[in-house]
């Protein structure tokens, strides 16, 4: 997704407008659906829409207005801190994220490996560019968070394709107005007067985004939001290797190594879950067994 939206933003300059037209069509194409929405009562659709289709347009508009003022390097080193800050509120939830030594540690190794990869970037970075990074990566945590808390830990009974429609829905005037204050409509005439090579990645940005908000939310119904942010992560990595391998894209020997010592990282993770997920049932197993040798003996 970043990828494409970097490139229509390359050739269209109106971030804001981009995500507005996004949104527009992801509202259309599930209305194309209507038995698809459904929903338990209107407190669940107050729950879902009060806070959580800000936190997603505060994500992909900051995310697209950063590709003007911050490497894309800059954007991935945000994100791969992020799971950190994500797993922290986590920690905390009714079902609790369980935080281990082993987690923070496969953190910190997917971590390292990113600076590796972008050390040859660091001299690019701005203050503004790290201000708005930074605060992608904030709403990228909150958003996913949010969404996890009202998926899983405290659920609505709401369709996901009816989740897609609110955020979108509600998020898409908002996004417009930001777009118009930020004197977008002025390129409009002259960005989008002909069918060109733009509107072609216009339209096929539309279709990535509608696609991934859907598979977004099915994903986050599985997982946690720090686990999905470790996999967000982990598949543009592998995106790099692809590029280098078969594209021909120049990459240093430094920057690969990161690339493997990040995806190592990410594989220590997935250990570090398992690991931490198998204790608390272990630990159930124990106390059951313990009560009924206590109830035989009592017997």
């Amino acid at each position: 997704m970043a990828s494409l939206n970097s490139l229509v933003v390359a050739h269209l300059p109106i971030p804001l407008t981009i995500v507005s037209v996004q949104m527009a069509f992801t509202v259309a194409s599930v209305g194309c659906s209507p038995s698809s929405l459904s929903w338990g009562s209107l407190e669940d659709i107050r729950r879902w829409g009060a806070v959580e289709p800000f936190l997603f347009l505060g994500s992909v508009a900051s995310s697209a207005v950063a590709l003007n003022y911050a490497p894309t390097g800059l954007m991935s080193f945000c994100r791969h801190a992020a799971p950190l800050a994500s797993a922290l509120i986590e920690a905390h939830f009714r079902n609790p994220f369980v935080l281990t030594a082993h987690t923070l540690g496969s953190m910190g190794v997917m971590l390292a490996g990113a600076a590796m990869y972008l050390s040859h970037d660091f001299n690019a970075w701005t203050k503004a560019g790290v201000a708005i990074a930074s605060v992608n990566a904030l709403f990228a945590v909150m958003d996913r968070v949010v969404q996890r808390h009202l998926i899983a830990n405290i659920p609505v009974d709401i369709s996901k394709t009816m989740m897609m429609l609110l955020n979108n829905g509600i998020a898409v005037l908002p996004c417009f107005l930001l777009a118009l204050a930020a004197g977008e409509h002025t390129q409009w005439r002259a960005k989008l007067r002909r069918v060109n090579t733009q509107s072609v990645l216009l339209v096929l940005s539309c279709l990535n985004a509608a696609a991934l908000c859907y598979l977004g939310i099915r994903l986050q119904h599985h997982v946690t939001a720090t686990t999905f942010m470790v996999l967000t992560n982990m598949s543009k990595l592998v995106v790099v290797i692809f590029g280098a391998a078969f594209l021909g894209e120049a990459t240093s020997a430094l920057s690969m190594a990161g690339v493997l010592v990040s995806i190592a990282g990410s594989f220590y993770y997935v250990e570090a879950r398992k690991r931490a997920e198998k204790a608390p049932r272990e630990s159930d197993s124990k106390s059951a067994h313990y009560a009924t040798v206590m109830q035989m003996a009592e017997l």
